[in-house]
């Protein structure tokens, strides 16, 4: 690790001061996402947008849909561009991209323009985060690899997923008092459509704007030899040789996939809130897919599925009632938790915190399974903790990587929300046909139960043949 004197460390080239300046950049990126989350992170916000401006359930249904299927790309991107060289620049360019088209999408919000193509913009910009948002992430990984000693990222995690949430707090607040024009019991605006929309991404644009400003800090050390452009079909598919041949890369993606299963089940734990004393009346299929808005890459927070209305028929009606309070919940109890599992790290390895997340994450779902009433929604609480499973898996996979194999490695993790978005479809299919046959609370609490399955599969795989410390053989 770096020394105290300032002298480098033994995995890192750059001097101690030179890794705090990469350390808080990457905070500081992560907390523009973080910041700008109700429109960066797609979902909630894009189906309600479009479908006030006349979509249908299918329509409204694509941004997210489309965000997802896109996430494919990264893959690609790291083949295209495999220089060390272009890690700081790709950071930069993708972050200006998003920038750019929230940016477009607000001014065509307002411009007098056929419904249809403002639907079309808010389709396209969903797609365009779909390709950028993972690269950039995939690309600040790799800086981190480079350029932050492992030993410490304890810290970095700390800064970034324990301030990170409270601008993502902040963020969700904004945009609640923005959307509805008042914050709980307060009146604060009297903003029409599609102004509100158009303001909110206007707002997120310049924001996002601060991340490209960043990214251009960055200091990478450059290998003595630059990586060549491999042949298509290597370059492409090597990634997932990695994962296929080895041990450790190949039981760590595995059991990321089962305690992700966890970021497919919030739309469902919210709904359930609901069903107490009724059944719900909103399409649960539908719900659980728009609650698909925490990345696998580490990009951030579910942020608006809490929001969803079960007694509404539309993605429009947000619930005053949950969604400040289940999103409150969670972003203070993550903060709290970024701070002790970066701490955490520093004092033991990296599948200790990857443990840790995953039991906590766990532990959300136990708890939305056996209570009811009001300390239900405490389990948004431990949800929120449970969350930085995102940031601590990849974090494993990245120490069980070598430096050459980083930025494909960590685009195949962007894939991973695929199966996410599979399990977020038969949740809410489990639910909805339960609740025929065993009543509505029935139906949501088999659901949680399978996924409670799958995540403690995960985690007996996990610590019975994960290594402590996942050691790359050129690091």
């Amino acid at each position: 690790m770096g020394k105290p004197d300032g002298t480098l460390s033994d995995d890192c080239p750059l001097d101690r001061g030179t890794q705090t300046r990469n350390l808080l950049l990457f905070a500081a990126c992560f907390g523009a996402n973080y910041l700008a989350a109700p429109v960066g992170y797609i979902g909630v916000t894009q189906a309600s947008l479009c479908k006030n401006l006349g979509a249908g359930e299918t329509v409204a249904n694509l941004p997210l849909s489309i965000y997802l299927g896109m996430t494919a790309f990264p893959v690609l991107i790291a083949w295209l561009f495999p220089q060390v060289r272009q890690l700081k620049r790709g950071v930069l360019i993708c972050y200006a991209i998003n920038a750019a088209s929230q940016a477009a999408v607000a001014v065509l919000l307002v411009l007098p323009l056929p419904n249809a193509v403002k639907i079309a913009s808010v389709i396209v910009q969903a797609a365009v985060a779909g390709v950028v948002n993972p690269a950039a992430v995939m690309f600040m990984w790799e800086v981190v690899g480079r350029g932050v000693s492992e030993a410490r990222r304890g810290p970095m995690m700390s800064l970034t997923f324990g301030a990170g949430p409270v601008l993502a707090a902040l963020g969700s607040l904004g945009s609640h008092a923005l959307l509805n024009g008042r914050l709980f019991t307060l009146q604060l605006s009297t903003l029409e459509f599609p102004w509100n929309f158009a303001i909110l991404y206007a707002l997120a644009a310049p924001v996002m704007a601060l991340a490209v400003l960043f990214s251009a800090f960055f200091i990478v050390p450059l290998p003595e030899r630059e990586a060549v452009r491999e042949p298509f079909l290597q370059g492409i598919f090597g990634g997932f040789r990695n994962f296929l041949t080895d041990r450790v890369l190949r039981w760590a993606l595995i059991v990321t996939i089962l305690v992700y299963s966890a970021n497919a089940i919030p739309a469902n734990m919210t709904l359930y809130a609901k069903v107490f004393d009724e059944p719900p009346k909103q399409a649960v299929v539908a719900a659980s897919t728009a609650g698909l808005l925490a990345s696998p890459s580490g990009q951030g927070p579910l942020l608006a599925a809490s929001g969803l209305n079960p007694e509404s028929t539309s993605f429009d009606e947000v619930s005053e009632e949950h969604a400040g309070l289940h999103n409150t919940f969670r972003f203070a109890c993550k903060a709290v938790a970024g701070l002790l599992f970066g701490w955490l790290l520093t004092r033991t390895h990296p599948k200790a915190s990857l443990l840790a997340t995953a039991v906590i994450f766990t532990a959300s779902v136990v708890w939305a399974l056996v209570v009811t009433g009001p300390w239900y929604h405490a389990a948004f609480l431990v949800y929120g903790a449970g969350e930085l499973f995102g940031a601590y898996s990849p974090n494993y996979i990245l120490s069980a990587s070598r430096k050459g194999d980083i930025r494909r490695n960590m685009a195949i993790v962007t894939l991973l929300m695929a199966p996410a978005m599979l399990q977020a479809v038969l949740f809410g299919m489990i639910a909805e046909y339960g609740g025929k046959q065993f009543g509505p609370t029935g139906g949501f609490r088999i659901s949680f139960a399978v996924c409670l399955v799958l995540m403690i599969a995960g985690i007996v795989l996990a610590a019975l043949l994960l290594p402590a410390r996942p050691a790359a053989e050129d690091k």
